[in-house]
């Protein structure tokens, strides 16, 4: 009886959103205890799987991430975030050509979402595949014109490639969007412009 009553009255909404809250603010188990109470009542429910995988791609259990995530894109194939997330979950585990197709599934789905070109940017990065990374994060630039990490891992990118001032004024419209980004660039003044490119990279490839 009581059990039926907790039931009647239980808000899985209220539930997932008190969840969310816990997971934003950093308070991953308390978040995991909430999804997984929603999972007991609903084993069906996509945004509580996926979201409990993201916590497990967060905590370094990436197989697990995968297994959870993919089990939530099973039951709801249409979220371009499932997606965005496996991919993820399966470059960290090395999974680069599968983690390309879900980002790649993620873009089909919505292709409009900057997030995933980063993504997919970086895989491609890795694999040395440089001029497609460099399209990448130009798509997610165009699209998030103040998209600070895009900006980062274009001059990044382009530095690679031996193109020193493309990269520089990538690196400078980061310090634009966010000011506090190279917190010395502006405090160094160099001569010459390999100077100013070190001085830079020195600061920018710090967080990626």
């Amino acid at each position: 009886m009581n059990r039926i009553l907790d039931e009647s009255l239980y808000d899985p909404v209220g539930e997932l959103s008190k969840a969310i809250l816990c997971h934003q603010s950093g308070q991953l188990k308390a978040a995991e205890k909430i999804y997984r109470e929603i999972l007991e009542t609903d084993p069906d429910h996509s945004d509580a799987l996926h979201l409990l995988g993201v916590i497990a791609h967060q905590s370094d259990k990436n197989k697990d991430a995968v297994e959870l995530i993919s089990q939530a894109i099973q039951i709801n194939p249409g979220d371009p975030n499932y997606y965005n997330n496996l991919g993820a979950a399966l470059r960290n585990q090395g999974r680069l050509n599968e983690a390309i197709a879900a980002y790649q599934k993620a873009l089909r789905i919505k292709s409009d979402y900057a997030g995933a070109y980063n993504n997919i940017g970086n895989v491609f990065r890795e694999q040395g595949r440089l001029d497609e990374a460099v399209t990448a994060y130009q798509n997610a630039i165009r699209l998030e014109p103040d998209f600070l990490k895009a900006y980062n891992n274009l001059g990044i990118t382009l530095k690679e490639q031996g193109r020193p001032e493309e990269a520089i004024s990538c690196y400078q419209r980061a310090v634009q969007i966010k000011p506090d980004y190279a917190q010395s660039y502006d405090k160094i003044e160099c001569g010459t412009a390999t100077c100013k490119f070190r001085n830079t990279l020195k600061h920018a490839e710090r967080d990626r």
